[in-house]
C-alpha cells in the first residue's frame, strides 16, 4: 500500500480548504459559454430593463474590454436620467411581487 493515495487524500483541493488558504481553485467555467453570451447579443448592450433590453437612440457608448488580452468585449451605453428613472420605476413596480417571495424563492431567481 505504500505510495498509493487514498482518493480522500488525493481530493485535498476541497471548497472549504481552498477557503482557508486563499489559493486559486479549479476554475470550471469555460470562457466559450459568455463568449457565445455576448455574440447572441451582437456585443452591443443597452440597458436590462423590466427584464428586456433597452437601448434608447443617441447615448454615449463605452467599450468594455478583457484586461488579460486587451481586447473589445461588448459596447456599452451610458445611462441619463431618464433611464434612471425608467428602471427605478419598473423596480418599484417588481418589489410588490418580488418582496412577498420568500427569501429562498428569491435566492433562486438570482442564482440563476
Amino acid at each position: 500500500m505504500a505510495g498509493k493515495v487514498s482518493a480522500g487524500a488525493a481530493s485535498e483541493k476541497t471548497v472549504a480548504k481552498i477557503f482557508e488558504t486563499m489559493e486559486y481553485g479549479p476554475a470550471p467555467e469555460d470562457g466559450k459559454i459568455a463568449q457565445a453570451w455576448l455574440d447572441d447579443h451582437d456585443r452591443k448592450f443597452g440597458h436590462f430593463i423590466n427584464n428586456q433590453w433597452v437601448l434608447p437612440v443617441g447615448r454615449k457608448t463605452y467599450e468594455t474590454k478583457d484586461p488579460c488580452q486587451d481586447t473589445v468585449l461588448a459596447s456599452t451605453i451610458q445611462g441619463t436620467q431618464e433611464d434612471v428613472d425608467q428602471a427605478v420605476g419598473a423596480a418599484k413596480e417588481a418589489f410588490q411581487s418580488w418582496s412577498s417571495l420568500s427569501g429562498h424563492a428569491r435566492a433562486r431567481y438570482l442564482y440563476r
